[in-house]
């Protein structure tokens, strides 16, 4: 499952929340997406996904965004 192979990515990682934070706003600036990873995550747990799922979907959507979709 997509969630799986996340965690054990961000395990394999190493990186801890605040490390990723960083890594994501520097990429975000780097791409020039509109929308910080830590927006689109406060988004969508006020939708009522869970902090988990708000967050793999946040990377998901920053990753395909970095591929030029």
């Amino acid at each position: 499952m997509a969630l799986d192979a996340l965690d054990r990515a961000a395990e394999e990682a190493a990186l801890s929340g605040e490390q990723f934070k960083t890594l994501m706003a520097a990429f975000n600036r780097e791409m020039g997406l509109d929308e910080s990873y830590d927006t689109l995550v406060n988004k969508l747990e006020k939708q009522g996904k869970s902090g988990k799922a708000a967050k793999a979907i946040a990377g998901a959507v920053a990753s395909y965004k970095a591929k030029g979709g």
